[in-house]
């Protein structure tokens, strides 16, 4: 168990105080940020080559995304300029993003030993004459106005630029996690955080955390890779097996994680097939 000599703090004094959740690791101590404000940071670890080539391999994608489906403006109109749907699909070095080992710990020590991916996307904020379509704020499980005891899902955002109020960080309503209505404009203005998130961080969203873009008033943009892990009775937003044609099927961990196991029989034969493999 750790003190608070060794999380590099001085002990904090207090008095008619019970009980203190003692953090046992620094993960823990995430844990708590998580539960208590409804975010966190923490390193992946990831080098500035890894996060060099995760910005080229972006850009490379989102091209390839605006001339298969109409161009920039078309996708646009549509709010999905700037945003590179499911990246894992078409590469692996995406997926390596979603399963770093501290993230997965974390993942299932807040979710459960059983979570899934619901969905990843790629995200550029660009400069402010571009704007971006999610500076207004919201949910990532839109429409759900309650609250759970238990987070049912998290965003791991890998911030591949820093993060900082001039390049449009990420900003939060620390606690909306726990309230199910959106509070008066007065309160949020006041509240209010900008995220301040270095390059090569997770930034870690309880995702019933009320959120939003900030305006990029800056020259470049600001870009990141957003996977979403819920628990496995969400679907997901673009069903991942059928368009990964097979591939990681024949890995266990991997096979449950993408969400194969709860694609959804097509038949009744499919269904009673399934039920043979069941353990239970």
């Amino acid at each position: 168990m750790l003190d608070g000599d060794h999380m590099g703090i001085a002990p904090i004094k207090h008095y008619g105080v019970k009980e203190q959740l003692a953090a046992a690791d620094e993960l823990e101590v995430k844990l708590q940020e998580l539960d208590l404000c409804g975010y966190t940071v923490m390193h992946s670890g990831f080098s500035e080559a890894v996060l060099s080539d995760l910005r080229e391999r972006l850009e490379r994608l989102l091209s390839e995304q605006e001339m298969q489906f109409g161009g920039y403006e078309t996708l646009k109109r549509i709010n999905e300029g700037d945003t590179l749907r499911a990246p894992l699909i078409w590469d692996e070095a995406f997926l390596n993003v979603a399963v770093q080992v501290q993230l997965i710990d974390l993942c299932r020590r807040a979710l459960g030993d059983y979570f899934i991916i619901n969905q990843q996307n790629g995200v550029r904020n660009p400069p402010v004459s571009g704007g971006h379509h999610q500076t207004r704020y919201h949910r990532d499980l839109p429409y759900q106005h309650f609250v759970s005891s238990r987070p049912l899902a998290l965003n791991a955002l890998l911030c591949l630029d820093p993060f900082t109020a001039e390049n449009g960080a990420t900003r939060v309503l620390p606690g909306s996690h726990k309230i199910e209505y959106f509070p008066d404009d007065r309160v949020v203005r006041s509240l209010e955080v900008a995220t301040n998130v270095p390059a090569g961080a997770y930034l870690i969203l309880n995702s019933m955390i009320f959120h939003c873009a900030g305006v990029n008033r800056t020259e470049g943009p600001r870009r990141a890779i957003n996977t979403v892990f819920t628990v496995p009775i969400i679907k997901q937003q673009i069903a991942l097996p059928p368009n990964l044609e097979g591939r990681y099927a024949n890995d266990p961990w991997l096979r449950r994680l993408l969400g194969f196991e709860v694609d959804p029989p097509r038949s009744l034969e499919a269904w009673f097939e399934s039920r043979k493999s069941r353990k239970d």
